[in-house]
């Protein structure tokens, strides 16, 4: 009688840490598929309600919050309210980039989703990125400047760690931003630089530098006077003449056409029995395969002058590839999670059996992967430039399918100053893109 009472006293204080365990187990991908249905069906009003539920403006979460909550207001038309909250994103950030001890251990005693959550370096990226984007739609091209000098800041401190994935574009916005504020060797730079990352990118991606950024890199360099640099730009792009020296009465158009959705992160595992009879649960994350964006295209064209929008950045490759590289380092703390679990299971074992097949099932249920990203995030971002006459016109841009089809028609009105360089972002998701879910 006194083992069966000592074991049930055992039960009833472990009992509510299992509970606890249990409820905590929901993970980032259990409710996403919720928000991605009402985006696509174009209620980003009913998308923030289901982050509303299932997120928080505090705890471990908190930046993701911010970073989807950020984009949600821009599929609201809200670029002064969207940039509110990638700010707020970015001090969270620079808050949590020194982690706590204690937080550190919990996540290799319970699962990595106990840390919080600051972002993939190419998601941070894509933070200034989106902020940049929505100071320039205010008309506020001072303050996306300093997103650019902010970013450059990042980046450079990724690239000493050879970090490259999702980086080429927000690099050749910086290059637009600073030529939009008329600083032509900051431009220029930013552009090479841009360049040198999509070089970077590896051959299996399939993205090469858009010609867009070929015929910036050989305006910005003949500007400058850089004449053999502007011939070896123009060689190595296959351009001619065309369209590289702009009047000062002319402006300039560049549409972004941000597509489909970023891949959803799943949970995969296996839980296999120890040589003393113990289970371990391994867990870890990946991606299913790509969603394909229904709209795969676009034209645009303003007053007899058209261009066709090149692939610029491809976010569901560039998630896949950062979660190759931490593959090894989520694994080993996989492993060494799952020894410490089925240590502690052991040794309660001794004193107690029921105690250790207790600890034992806790450690199981709340081994979980970290399937957390910053999914309202496009699938893949496309860009065109094209130079068109100050004054008053109308955008035409038609949507396309893989086929060539026209899916939409968009008629944008446009009132351009001199030498105004503009910014036009279209965000598109279809249901078709998110059915997989």
């Amino acid at each position: 009688m006194p083992r069966a009472s000592g074991a049930g006293f055992i039960v009833r204080l472990l009992l509510p840490a299992l509970l606890a365990a249990l409820s905590g187990c929901a993970s980032y991908g259990d409710w996403v598929g919720q928000m991605e249905r009402q985006i696509a069906a174009g209620n980003a009003e009913g998308a923030m309600q289901v982050l509303e539920r299932h997120s928080a403006e505090q705890g471990r979460d908190a930046v993701l919050y911010r970073l989807n909550r950020g984009m949600l207001l821009r599929l609201q038309d809200d670029p002064a309210a969207s940039v509110v909250a990638f700010q707020g994103a970015k001090t969270l950030i620079d808050d949590l980039l020194a982690v706590s001890i204690s937080e550190q251990a919990g996540a290799l005693a319970i699962n990595d989703a106990r840390r919080s959550y600051i972002g993939e370096p190419y998601e941070r990226a894509f933070l200034h990125f989106y902020a940049a984007l929505g100071f320039l739609e205010q008309g506020d091209r001072a303050s996306a400047r300093v997103e650019m000098l902010q970013l450059d800041v990042l980046l450079r401190g990724l690239e000493r760690d050879g970090v490259i994935v999702g980086t080429a574009l927000p690099r050749y916005l910086s290059a637009l931003v600073f030529e939009a504020n008329g600083e032509w060797s900051d431009a220029l730079i930013a552009a090479r630089k841009a360049y040198e990352g999509y070089r970077a990118y590896p051959a299996g991606w399939s993205l090469q530098p858009p010609r867009a950024l070929g015929r910036d890199l050989v305006r910005l360099s003949a500007r400058l006077g850089l004449d053999e640099e502007a011939a070896r730009y123009r060689a190595e792009f296959g351009l001619d003449d065309e369209a590289e020296h702009r009047s000062g009465s002319s402006a300039s158009l560049v549409l972004l056409l941000h597509s489909g959705l970023a891949p959803v992160k799943q949970e995969g595992g296996v839980t296999v029995p120890t040589a003393a009879g113990r289970l371990v649960s391994v867990s870890m994350p990946h991606y299913p395969p790509p969603r394909r964006p229904r709209i795969a295209g676009a034209r645009v064209a303003v007053d007899g002058a058209s261009a066709r929008v090149e692939a610029a950045e491809n976010i569901d490759t560039a998630a896949r590839a950062a979660l190759e590289l931490q593959r090894g380092a989520v694994l080993a703390r996989t492993v060494a999670r799952a020894a410490l679990k089925h240590e502690a299971s052991r040794q309660a074992g001794q004193e107690n059996e029921l105690a250790g097949f207790i600890i034992n099932i806790a450690g199981l249920v709340s081994e979980r992967a970290d399937t957390r990203s910053w999914t309202t995030l496009p699938h893949t971002i496309q860009l065109a430039r094209l130079a068109v006459p100050s004054g008053r016109h109308t955008a035409h841009i038609e949507l396309l399918d893989a086929s060539g089809a026209i899916v939409e028609v968009i008629d944008h009105p446009l009132d351009l100053m001199p030498g105004e360089l503009r910014v036009l972002s279209l965000h598109r998701i279809h249901p078709a893109d998110v059915a997989s879910n």
